[in-house]
C-alpha cells in the first residue's frame, strides 16, 4: 500500500477530526468515501502527480497541488490561485495523473463545459462528486446524468456510484488518457 496513491489518502479518523472543527464537512463522509474508494482503485503509483480543485481547507490526498480561487484562513497551501470557471487555466498541458474537484462543478456556471476541457486537458484522469437530482432553484438543483453529460462536453464517465438518501450525490471516474491535450 505504501508505494501506491493510496497510502497518501486521508483517513476517517483525520475526516472526522476535520467535521468536528467544522460544520461544513458533517455528512459528506458518503460521497468522499466513494471518492477516496475510486481513487485507491486506480493503483496510481504514490508519486502520482494530484491536482485537487477547491478543496477548501481539507484536502483529501497529502502532497496534492491545489487549485482554489480564494485563499482558506484553515486551508493548506495552493500551489494555483485561480478560479476553475476562469478558462484556460495556468497549468500545463498533461501536468497531473488526477484531479480531483468534490462539489464544485455545479459553481462554475456560465463556464462548466469549458472548465471540463480543461480538466481533461491538465489530468490524465478525474474524480468528481455532485449534487445528484436535486430540486429547487439553486446550482445544485436538476443536475442528472443528461446535464453532467453536456458539461462534461459528451464525455462519458468510466465509473459512477450514487450515494445518500436524502441528499444524494453523483461520484464519478473520467479517464482522459486517450484524448489529446
Amino acid at each position: 500500500m505504501t508505494d501506491t496513491l493510496a497510502s497518501r489518502l486521508i483517513g476517517r479518523v483525520a475526516f472526522d477530526a476535520a467535521a468536528a472543527a467544522d460544520a461544513y464537512w458533517r455528512a459528506r463522509w458518503d460521497y468522499t468515501e466513494r471518492a477516496l474508494a475510486m481513487i485507491a482503485g486506480l493503483g496510481l503509483a504514490a508519486s502520482a502527480r494530484v491536482l485537487e480543485i477547491g478543496p477548501y481547507n481539507l484536502p483529501l490526498v497529502g502532497g496534492s497541488d491545489r487549485m482554489d480561487r480564494r485563499i482558506w484562513p484553515a486551508g493548506p497551501a495552493l500551489a494555483v490561485r485561480h478560479d476553475a470557471g476562469a478558462v484556460p487555466w495556468p497549468i500545463a498541458d498533461g501536468a497531473y495523473d488526477l484531479a480531483i474537484a468534490l462539489q464544485v462543478w455545479e459553481h462554475l456556471a456560465g463556464n462548466r463545459v469549458r472548465a471540463f476541457s480543461e480538466l481533461a486537458r491538465v489530468a490524465r484522469r478525474a474524480v468528481l462528486s455532485l449534487p445528484y437530482r436535486w430540486t429547487g432553484t439553486s446550482d445544485h438543483a436538476g443536475i442528472d446524468e443528461a446535464v453532467i453529460g453536456r458539461w462534461a462536453g459528451g464525455r462519458r464517465p468510466v465509473r459512477s456510484a450514487v450515494v445518500g438518501e436524502r441528499t444524494r450525490r453523483i461520484v464519478l471516474l473520467y479517464d482522459f488518457g486517450g484524448e489529446e491535450a
